[in-house]
């Protein structure tokens, strides 16, 4: 059985949701802000730990000096860590992450199938899913409405209405 959604193959449909979702992250993407941030503080851990070991050479007391080194070097390991983070991309998903996410979706597709009526509306209910009926074109809308999405995410944008969108074929 193939689970289709507005008449497409899940993964199709699961793919089509990544790539939007790469997309916006990557036009969100700007690095440049805390990349200067992070580079002012590299330097200035650099320039502090470069007076500490002049402390330290005109015979300042090493066991103090040894420690501010080890807690500016902490901050600069933190910092180039953290420098390096901001210069990786949004990143794809790949098809293995992708069928996985399928696979985890037929599961869950081949259990509700079976499940009481009442375990589903409260299921729908917990997702925001809310599903409308069409009697006209005998089509049934369905939209998830949730915060961690920032709004409507509608798998069936008009014109692409399948009445069979929830059914496998």
């Amino acid at each position: 059985m193939t689970w289709q959604v507005c008449g497409r193959p899940l993964t199709t449909n699961l793919r089509r949701v990544a790539d939007a979702q790469y997309r916006a992250a990557l036009a969100a993407y700007d690095p440049s802000s805390e990349t200067v941030r992070l580079r002012q503080a590299l330097e200035e851990c650099d320039t502090k730990i470069g007076r500490y070991r002049e402390a330290l050479d005109a015979g300042g007391d090493p066991v103090l000096i040894v420690g501010w080194i080890k807690e500016t070097s902490a901050i600069k390991t933190s910092a180039q860590a953290r420098l390096a983070a901001t210069y990786a991309p949004p990143q794809r998903m790949n098809e293995d992450q992708l069928d996985a996410i399928a696979d985890a979706f037929r599961n869950l597709l081949g259990l509700l199938r079976g499940a009481d009526p009442r375990d589903k509306a409260e299921l729908y209910s917990r997702i925001g899913l809310r599903m409308t009926y069409q009697p006209g074109p005998e089509t049934m809308i369905a939209e998830v409405i949730s915060p961690a999405i920032d709004g409507v995410f509608d798998m069936c944008p008009r014109g692409d209405l399948n009445p069979h969108a929830l059914y496998g074929h």
